[in-house]
């Protein structure tokens, strides 16, 4: 079995967060202050993945949804 790690969600102000271990970002060369990209990929998924500066280029005001 692959190994996982188990977070917990917390309330900060108002909204609820969550950690990403560090060493997930560094995996994925994502630092403080890039953007990435989150999608509900099924009923139990959640996707995050960066965003390149070509694609945040090409994105449209109307199609970016800042936090929720």
């Amino acid at each position: 079995m692959q190994k996982i790690t188990l977070t917990k969600i917390v309330k900060v102000g108002n909204g609820l967060y969550t950690r990403i271990p560090i060493a997930y970002l560094r995996a994925l060369n994502i630092d403080r202050g890039d953007y990435i990209i989150a999608a509900v990929y099924s009923e139990d998924c959640i996707v995050l993945r960066k965003v390149t500066d070509d694609e945040l280029s090409e994105l449209k005001p109307k199609d970016i949804q800042y936090g929720l």
